[in-house]
């Protein structure tokens, strides 16, 4: 989908690909699984991209399991952390679909994980591995993002 001047929806862009002189006409048609994979990486509005089902329904379990911490039910201790690390699912999901850019997933998913660390009542203290693996993953998706 492309956003055109003066246009007020975004349009689907198609490419006429013809063969070159000598090649046969299925020699130059792409493999079905690679026209699709095409338009999966082309980014989406912010809209599309915040209301698609694989973003907005992990960011919306995620803020009800986080808000647990304050007394909506159920009362546990581990859930806001799983709110949390779900959270951070949602918002890089809507990243990656807004802009196209896989790392930026990597590094809202090493936020949700370092937030999880801090957002439970742990009984030992802030669990070192949760931190670890959230730094981990913040350090993989900024070393991916250039």
């Amino acid at each position: 989908m492309r956003e055109l001047k003066n246009i007020e929806h975004p349009l689907r862009l198609y490419r006429v690909v013809t063969p070159a002189p000598g090649r046969s006409a299925a020699a130059g048609r792409a493999p079905p699984d690679a026209v699709e994979a095409s338009h999966a990486t082309q980014p989406l509005p912010w809209t599309d991209a915040l209301l698609h089902p694989s973003s907005l329904v992990p960011f919306l379990v995620g803020a009800y399991l986080l808000a647990t911490r304050f007394g909506l039910p159920p009362a546990g201790k581990i859930f806001p952390a799983a709110g949390a690390v779900l959270i951070g699912v949602g918002v890089g999901r809507a990243l990656r679909l807004r802009t196209g850019r896989r790392a930026l997933f990597l590094i809202a998913l090493g936020a949700g994980l370092l937030l999880a660390s801090v957002s439970a009542e742990w009984r030992s203290g802030t669990p070192w591995w949760l931190v670890l693996g959230g730094v981990v993953v913040l350090a993989v998706g900024l070393a991916r993002l250039r």
